[in-house]
């Protein structure tokens, strides 16, 4: 009865040892941590889900997949450490204590199999770019994240059962900011050698073959880049494979430094934790996708396409709208006004094959009329009727010498 009543009080979370003089300072840092580590992590969920380009590509939906484990990931750990820099209850329920526990190994897990898979995709890519559709396609992509998935879940699932399935009648006071394994089995009022065993093999030597898979890829990958044979390629890919085994040492090495040594109760243990916990998926979005010029120009493409869309809704607004009074008055020509003028405010406009040719352009008709016309000149000697202009005709009808075209009676 005494063990239930004390299991069903939760636990008291110490949090990070810190001076209290840096607790301002403590809080703000890890606030704006989470809060860039979540908008960044939505920017490229947003990016990948919006453009076609990189939600067809197994890449892309990795790193989608990546983004999406952070921002949980993150929301499991560090609102909880936030609040032990504030004068809140440090208090944890004992079933808040399970889900934190379940969940974070739940999501880390994921993560650990989630790396593994991103550089064997990049390993695939780089060394065998020919075989690169058929070894790696969408299908076989989300086959292998729903597996990392399922395997991340069973995880979780087996340690939070071990872990919770022991009694806890001694002291709550859990010293670490977060219901980790190590922690909570030092409160335990039984044995905990099955629990440190199957913690060593699940999570140590798990994460450590994840890790050492990810060396071999990528020094592959490296010896793959050292046949390119510009300078400026090799500077590019070895720059990017730098910056992605940095993430994941610094997400893997503290890891295993802590869970192969489960029983240790060293004060470093929290602060190396917090490179995995809340690092790492801060960096996450720097590194693996930010500094993508794929992903750069997705971005472009998103921002410039947004600008057409506005911008084409307010010339259709402006069109049901019909045109403004003032462009009304311009579009009229003004009287007094040069042909040269009132082309330029939109009058009279050549034609295009004015501007061209060097003048109008004659149709049948009248080529027709100018041709009977030269012939009705070349008909008199000095090219004018007879009497002409002496003898023009009073009467405008009387049309024997006031056309040009001869009668037919003549």
């Amino acid at each position: 009865m005494g063990e239930t009543k004390n299991t069903s009080l939760g636990f008291i979370l110490l949090g990070l040892p810190h001076p209290p003089s840096l607790r301002t300072l403590l809080f703000l840092v890890f606030f704006i941590i989470y809060v860039l580590t979540q908008l960044g992590n939505l920017l490229i969920l947003l990016t990948v889900w919006a453009d076609p380009k990189l939600h067809a590509r197994p890449m892309y939906i990795l790193l989608a997949v990546l983004s999406f484990l952070d921002m949980w990931l993150s929301s499991v750990i560090v609102p909880r450490l936030i609040l032990d820099f504030t004068p809140a209850s440090k208090a944890i329920p004992f079933g808040g204590c399970v889900a934190q526990l379940y969940f974070f190994h739940f999501l880390g897990s994921t993560q650990c199999f989630l790396y593994t898979l991103m550089a064997y995709d990049r390993y695939l890519a780089i060394c065998q770019p020919l075989r690169y559709p058929v070894l790696m396609n969408g299908r076989l992509c989300t086959i292998l994240v729903a597996g990392a998935w399922v395997a991340g879940s069973i995880h979780g699932v087996i340690q939070a059962t071990l872990t919770f399935h022991l009694p806890y009648c001694g002291p709550n006071q859990v010293d670490y900011f977060i219901c980790d394994i190590p922690a909570v089995l030092r409160l335990a009022c039984a044995d905990t050698t099955i629990n440190e065993l199957v913690t060593f093999v699940d999570i140590g030597v798990v994460a450590a073959s994840c890790f050492m898979l990810i060396l071999l890829s990528y020094a592959n990958i490296v010896h793959a880049i050292l046949k390119i044979r510009t300078a400026d390629g090799r500077r590019r890919a070895f720059s990017t494979c730098g910056s992605h085994l940095t993430v994941v040492t610094v997400y893997y090495v503290p890891c295993i430094f802590i869970y192969l040594r489960a029983g240790s109760k060293s004060p470093l243990d929290g602060a190396v934790a917090v490179f995995y916990t809340v690092v790492t998926p801060f960096l996450n979005p720097l590194i693996y996708t930010l500094r993508n010029q794929e992903v750069k120009s997705a971005l472009k493409r998103i921002t410039a396409g947004q600008g057409a869309a506005s911008e084409n809704n307010i010339r259709n607004q402006t069109n049901r709208q019909g045109p403004s009074l003032t462009k009304r008055r311009q579009r009229r020509p003004r009287q007094g006004r040069s042909q040269q003028g009132r082309s330029q405010q939109g009058g009279t406009r050549p034609l295009a094959h004015e501007a061209t040719r060097g003048g109008p352009r004659l149709g049948a008709g009248r080529l027709l009329a100018v041709a009977l016309l030269l012939k009705t000149y070349s008909n008199y000697p000095n090219g004018y009727p007879k009497g002409y202009p002496n003898t023009y005709p009073n009467s405008y009808y009387n049309s024997s010498y006031y056309s040009p075209f001869p009668r037919l009676t003549d």
